[in-house]
């Protein structure tokens, strides 16, 4: 059962109500009339080459018949989250803070005229969010994403919804963030700390009930050591992880509050984002499937996402020396990207020997709480 929060509250220290956020919610039968673009979106533009949009082309000519992308419910009204986003609202001759995103066109209505069309090509809000977990493989998948030509993705962690410094800045500059994409593409954010910040899933309600949300989910015994692990670049000198992770080994007593710990207990997390998403909305990607068997768990997120299948085991090859799979495959927004890429330095990295005994008291500690997620989500990620 969703259970949303009176509309009329205004958050804690915060300059605007929460009725004040708009949402990315298409204005049937209406066009906004744009601005002249700037000198920055013609540049973008023009890198999309004439070949580029005929590919873009072939690719819907197939699609159109069976997908639609209305990422928004047209039932409500979004409304100006400033002073800034209504003058922005003005200013594009939309009256009556009808919308703040440039509308969405249901896919089924989409001609070759509209598709290949270079005005089209603006930046929207998100109408899919990686929201977590931390280590957990979600830089993977948003680079595996990439090759599908329909995913317009954001390179680097915006962090709108969980800083506040960054959400008082409104809707239009969370926009402005995003990469340009056309009417029937998808676009991608990715913030990891999203999942386990209490107060994001109402404001990202509040910006789009529709939204779709992903959460990669993996082992936390080993999602807590390959995080320790990545703040041993900025530390090298930190203490061992059991330091961190354990109060008391002989009396088997964890420290509950490290907050690599506490990240891991997935059920707790997801009840908050339960009283403002349905379940459905919410799809779960498997950490380490996305490693072993990336073909098989990213068919997945297309089917979610409503996205015509597209990327195959073809797009995958294994690197002995890094120990996981890089990708092979054209991305719409790169040239010459049809050679194997892989992650960077910071991925992958060999893990420090933690203490057999440490590592079964965590997995002791993680285990009802695993189980639990499991029952909630409705599939068994086999952590042991």
């Amino acid at each position: 059962m969703r259970v949303t929060a009176s509309p009329s509250s205004a958050l804690p220290g915060h300059p605007w109500n929460l009725t004040d956020i708009a949402r990315p919610f298409p204005l049937p039968k209406q066009t906004p009339t744009r601005k002249k673009d700037t000198s920055k979106t013609r540049r973008i533009q023009e890198k999309h080459s004439s070949e580029e949009r005929k590919d873009l082309l072939n690719f819907d000519k197939k699609l159109l018949p069976s997908v639609n992308h209305q990422s928004v419910d047209s039932n409500d009204t979004p409304r100006a989250n400033s002073a800034k986003d209504r003058d922005l609202l003005n200013d594009t001759g939309i009256k009556n803070n009808k919308v703040l995103n440039t509308e969405i066109t249901p896919r089924n209505k989409l001609d070759r005229k509209s598709i290949s069309s270079d005005k089209e090509f603006v930046k929207r809000l998100p109408n899919a969010v990686i929201i977590g977990v931390k280590k957990g493989g979600t830089r993977a998948l948003l680079e595996i994403l990439k090759i599908h030509p329909r995913i317009r993705a954001c390179n680097s962690e915006v962090h709108f919804f969980d800083r506040d410094i960054n959400y008082e800045r409104g809707l239009s500059w969370y926009r402005e963030n995003m990469p340009p994409s056309y009417p029937q593409d998808i676009t991608i954010e990715k913030s990891p700390a999203y999942f386990v910040t209490d107060k994001v899933p109402e404001r990202m309600y509040n910006m789009s009930k529709t939204v779709k949300l992903l959460v990669v989910v993996r082992d936390p015994t080993k999602r807590a050591v390959s995080d320790y692990t990545q703040s041993l670049a900025k530390k090298p000198d930190n203490y061992p992880f059991e330091t961190f992770a354990v109060k008391d080994l002989k009396k088997g007593i964890i420290n509950v509050n490290w907050m690599k710990l506490k990240i891991g207990l997935y059920a707790k997390h997801l009840e908050k984002w339960l009283e403002f998403f349905p379940l459905n909305q919410i799809h779960f990607v498997s950490g380490e499937e996305l490693i072993y068997n990336p073909a098989k768990e990213v068919r997945l997120v297309e089917k979610f996402l409503n996205l015509k299948h597209f990327i195959t085991e073809a797009n995958f090859v294994f690197n002995e020396t890094k120990g996981f799979f890089c990708l092979i495959g054209k991305r719409p927004q790169v040239q010459n990207s049809s050679k194997p890429r892989c992650m960077g330095k910071s991925k992958g990295r060999k893990h420090p020997k933690v203490r057999n005994s440490v590592l079964e008291l965590l997995k002791s500690y993680f285990r009802p709480h695993n189980l639990r997620f499991y029952e909630m989500v409705n599939r068994d990620f086999g952590w042991s």
